[in-house]
């Protein structure tokens, strides 16, 4: 299954986008959104920028994943900043 996070835009070079995930910031490749502009919320796929968010879509996109047990909010994590990957965390009664 592939799944695509929403992000933060931190930064801009070229055509590369730094984008803060859960607390990871990771250079993804911005291209195709020229117009992007730090602060800026994106959905990310594969190292892709692949969509502009609104605010609030950011933000639905975020309490969907945490509806499933995972903080994928710019703050990190549980509200920490860890390395590698977005972890996922089990709910009560979930196996």
């Amino acid at each position: 299954m592939c799944v695509s996070l929403p992000g933060r835009v931190m930064s801009l070079r070229g055509p590369m986008a730094l984008v803060n995930t859960a607390g990871i910031e990771r250079w993804c490749n911005a291209l195709a959104y020229p117009e992007l502009g730090p602060g800026d919320r994106v959905l990310l796929h594969a190292g892709l920028v692949v969509g502009v968010l609104t605010e609030q879509e950011a933000r639905e996109a975020e309490a969907a994943f945490a509806e499933i047990g995972l903080n994928v909010t710019p703050g990190g994590i549980d509200g920490k900043q860890v390395p590698g990957v977005v972890e996922a965390r089990a709910q009560p009664g979930v196996p």
